[in-house]
């Protein structure tokens, strides 16, 4: 099965590595490889880069039901149909509107509906399901404790782990607050002086996720993991 993929940048479905043209994966590739694994379905990934995405261009008539993440998502859904893959994943943060709490869980689970039903209208294909965390991937990456441990050898202790990473928000440009990815950060810095310095990458976040277990992230993740398992299971079952 060929399915496209696009994504925001290189900590989420990867990049090109200049010297050789050959594409270095990120977690939410390996996220998916993992289901299909499970299922026992053979996937060939073929990613399409944001820039490739933005360069399409729509017609008034085949734009004119769509809005917010719908438009890049029906740009990719032409991608898809000019290279006639079996199907297509179109993965976006969804973040959250500014001043969300993340203590308000109604507004961020409507904020995330909304982003959901946006890529969703774009796609506008049995073949193109969203992939979208509730709000960023380090919400995905944060889930599991074990695989965590294996990537950087060591022992996290329970409470220095977010107990819902799905909720967790803050300020991006404050190291302290529990925006996801700082959250991520500071928390591994902590832990050991090896990672003093420590920067999230694609690299670790390509191993955290290859060590993932789905379980844990459909249990942790209920909201935005458990969607896009159950949308990705409906595409390989066809």
């Amino acid at each position: 099965m060929k399915i496209a993929i696009t994504g925001e940048g290189k900590t989420d479905f990867g990049q090109k590595e200049y010297s050789t043209g050959k594409w270095l994966p990120g977690p939410a590739i390996v996220y998916t490889e993992n289901i299909a694994k499970e299922k026992g379905v053979e996937v060939e990934f073929i990613p399409i880069e944001k820039e490739d995405v933005k360069k399409v261009k729509l017609q008034r008539c085949s734009s004119k039901d769509v809005s917010g993440r719908g438009i890049p998502a029906r740009k990719f859904r032409i991608l898809m149909g000019e290279g006639k893959y079996d199907a297509g994943i179109f993965y976006c943060d969804a973040d959250k509107e500014t001043g969300v709490k993340s203590s308000n869980r109604i507004a961020v689970t409507k904020h995330y509906e909304t982003v959901y039903k946006e890529v969703k209208d774009g796609l506008n294909s049995d073949k193109g399901i969203p992939m979208i965390p509730l709000s960023m991937i380090e919400c995905w990456i944060l889930a599991d404790k074990s695989a965590l441990e294996q990537v950087f050898e060591l022992e996290i202790q329970q409470a220095k782990m977010p107990a819902e990473p799905e909720y967790i928000w803050g300020n991006k440009n404050d190291s302290g607050s529990d925006y996801p990815k700082n959250y991520l950060v500071r928390m591994i810095r902590s832990l050991d002086n090896r990672y003093q310095t420590y920067t999230a990458s694609r690299e670790n976040f390509y191993e955290i996720a290859k060590c993932s277990e789905i379980s844990t992230l459909r249990e942790k993740c209920s909201i935005s993991y458990e969607r896009f398992y159950k949308d990705f299971e409906q595409i390989l079952s066809k």
